[in-house]
């Protein structure tokens, strides 16, 4: 009977945030409304605050789901390439294309605070720190012989950098860059950063 419960409870959690999700894809952060949540789930209000704690746990749990498909995007433009320079290319691209087809679930991933300032659960922090996972294996297999904890901070340097080129034009429309720049200034900076790298290991 236990068991039963559980099951209901999880099927109800992931309604939920579905529900949600949709609503956030649609209305971004501030649209994400309890009650609209509830109705499209099929359940009471009530029901929502049985599962999550309040609003900001369930849209970390969106988030979350955000950050799992980012992820599998990003393994995908890795894998679809050989040659680590290209996995790096390829998953800036990635990058750019997610943030640009999921703008609103993206923007939510940078923008959510919870109440008060309250530190991000543990578990959610290294979900988001796996993102960092594909550009550290290319990095390590682009220069072996670099220590790990420079591969790895050199990976969230690049990961903030693509980022930061991404977030400014899509969100500071007056020094906007067309698309189709953008991904060229993209590469430009990604070949140009590589080069330096090997220069320093070489």
């Amino acid at each position: 009977m236990a068991g039963k419960r559980e099951e209901n409870r999880l099927a109800l959690k992931q309604r939920l945030v579905r529900a949600a999700e949709r609503q956030m894809a649609e209305l971004g952060l501030k649209g994400l409304r309890a009650r609209e949540i509830a109705e499209e789930a099929g359940c009471a209000l009530g029901s929502v605050y049985t599962v999550f704690k309040d609003l900001d746990d369930l849209a970390l749990h969106v988030n979350l789901r955000t950050v799992s498909h980012l992820d599998k995007d990003l393994a995908q433009a890795q894998q679809s390439m050989e040659d680590a320079e290209s996995q790096l290319v390829a998953m800036a691209d990635s990058y750019h294309h997610f943030a640009m087809t999921h703008k609103n679930l993206w923007v939510a991933l940078f923008d959510h605070q919870l109440y008060g300032h309250e530190e991000l659960p543990k578990w959610y922090q290294e979900r988001h720190i796996d993102l960092f996972t594909h550009v550290e294996q290319s990095l390590q297999a682009l220069c072996p012989d670099s220590p790990r904890q420079l591969t790895q901070a050199t990976a969230r340097t690049l990961f903030s950098a693509v980022h930061g080129i991404v977030s400014i034009n899509m969100q500071a429309r007056f020094i906007a860059v067309p698309e189709k720049q953008l991904t060229q200034q993209l590469h430009d900076f990604l070949h140009a950063y590589i080069k330096g790298l090997k220069a320093q290991k070489g």
